[in-house]
């Protein structure tokens, strides 16, 4: 399949970039420094799971999926959910400077567990050695300077012009406002823009519909022959390389 030559290339976060687990200890940790800081106790029969953090991480994962089934597109307000949770476990209310100091404290763990793919960040430093734009889209409701923290730590940040978080405008792809804010920003219409992700409904759909070429991340799914897919990500580059200019471009 040979594809139009793209001006940039943009690609999802979780799944696709990078790889997550889970920070069991760390998130115990964090919960132990949480309470310590806010001077209180835990009432009896609160915890859901072995920990404070690890309970306060699993309701707010409740809650956003729940906020998601009722509106997909649209990115929660992930300070609201965390206060809520805390409501309910401590039986009381904080205030919004704690809140959000409780979401930094039980967020930062997650940097610990997200790996990045070893043999992505070469190939990202190949397509801008061959003057590709590059840009990120991410379904992501936390808090936008955390993940913006541990992008920069995993030298991520460094390889695109613009990233944008769902946290930050609002709506979640496959919404067409969400390619089109990056787009917006990289300064490319979208027949002239592929989209790498690992989800046929968010990432290859998504972006197919608003004008984008898709193609799926190494790892994905079988996604059928409409979609170009990746078994490596050194196959990104020779698709690009083996990709036609427009006529007159």
């Amino acid at each position: 399949m040979t594809l139009q030559r793209p001006l940039a290339i943009c690609f999802d976060y979780g799944g696709t970039l990078v790889r997550i687990g889970y920070p069991e200890e760390l998130l115990e940790l964090a919960g132990e420094e949480l309470l310590a800081s806010l001077g209180v106790a835990l009432p009896p029969g609160r915890l859901v799971l072995g920990s404070f953090g690890q309970t306060v991480d699993q309701m707010v994962d409740r809650l956003v999926a729940e906020a998601h089934r009722r509106n997909p597109l649209r990115e929660v307000e992930i300070v609201g959910l965390y206060q809520l949770a805390l409501r309910q476990l401590l039986g009381r209310d904080l205030g919004r400077d704690q809140v959000e100091d409780a979401c930094r404290v039980l967020q930062e763990p997650w940097g610990e567990a997200i790996t990045v793919d070893p043999e992505a960040l070469p190939v990202l430093s190949g397509l801008r050695d061959r003057g590709l734009r590059l840009g990120m889209l991410s379904n992501a409701p936390y808090p936008p300077p955390t993940m913006r923290r541990t992008m920069a730590r995993q030298g991520l940040s460094a390889k695109f012009e613009s990233i944008v978080l769902s946290s930050e405008i609002g709506w979640r792809k496959p919404a067409p406002q969400a390619f089109a804010a990056l787009l917006s920003r990289l300064g490319v219409s979208p027949e002239r823009a592929w989209f790498v992700g690992d989800e046929m409904e968010a990432d290859l759909l998504g972006a197919t519909a608003v004008g984008m070429t898709a193609v799926a991340a190494p790892g994905s799914p079988a996604f059928g022959s409409h979609v170009p897919a990746l078994r490596s990500w050194a196959e990104l580059l020779a698709l690009v390389d083996q990709s036609e200019d427009p006529a007159g471009l």
